[in-house]
């Protein structure tokens, strides 16, 4: 069973290679359908599906918020 980490990883660079399942496949070291699978299964647990903008959109801005909380934000300083 995938975990929610790896599903959530996959999302990411999916997400980062402009949603191109085989450049995501290539930077994972996965099988293209291996990709499609993960995605297929987000589809499954989640109430929504991770094919459709709106939902992109949300799910990305979602992993920008959990990143940004996980290493903070980015330092300003030097744009002073």
């Amino acid at each position: 069973m995938l975990s929610h980490d790896e599903l959530r990883t996959t999302l990411q660079t999916y997400f980062e290679c402009d949603l191109d399942r085989q450049r995501t496949a290539r930077r994972l070291g996965v099988h293209p359908n291996t990709v499609n699978n993960r995605l297929n299964r987000v589809a499954e647990i989640s109430p929504h599906s991770p094919f459709t903008l709106a939902v992109i959109t949300a799910l990305s801005a979602a992993l920008t918020v959990e990143r940004l909380r996980a290493t903070g934000p980015p330092d300003q300083s030097s744009h002073i």
